[in-house]
């Protein structure tokens, strides 16, 4: 996590290989503890394979779980290895090697989520990894 000047901006990282993550936001340096850095969690459900094997569908979520607004926050997400996406919730798009959500604002208590589907190549062995950040200000 880094400080920006007044505002900070926060980065969590999480991975989810087919198993629920929920992840809590919170200050790692004693410098940003000064700040009124609000609480969001954010995760994946376990990844859904449809019975043909060809799609994988990643649920995600985030809440506000603080007392105040989260401003221009931002998803990122990463499948690993890169697949092919089939579809994505508004407002996400994908750009590049990941899939970006653009949430906005999010008042204290709300919370918002979407879906990822991708497509997966017949008879691939191997494992998928959904992994992916929030920042706001």
């Amino acid at each position: 996590m880094k400080a920006k000047n007044v505002c900070p901006r926060l980065r969590h990282a999480l991975v989810a290989a087919g198993a629920a993550v929920v992840m809590t936001a919170v200050p790692a340096h004693p410098a940003e503890a000064a700040y009124d850095v609000p609480s969001v969690e954010f995760g994946y459900r376990p990844l859904q394979f449809s019975e043909d094997g060809g799609r994988v569908t990643v649920i995600w979520h985030v809440e506000n779980t603080g007392d105040r607004p989260v401003h221009d926050l931002v998803l990122t997400h990463r499948i690993k290895p890169e697949l092919p996406v089939a579809a994505v919730a508004p407002p996400c798009a994908r750009q590049a090697s990941s899939i970006v959500c653009p949430v906005g604002d999010l008042e204290a208590g709300e919370h918002v989520g979407g879906t990822i589907v991708a497509k997966t190549p017949a008879g691939r062995p191997g494992s998928v990894e959904v992994s992916g950040y929030a920042s706001w200000r």
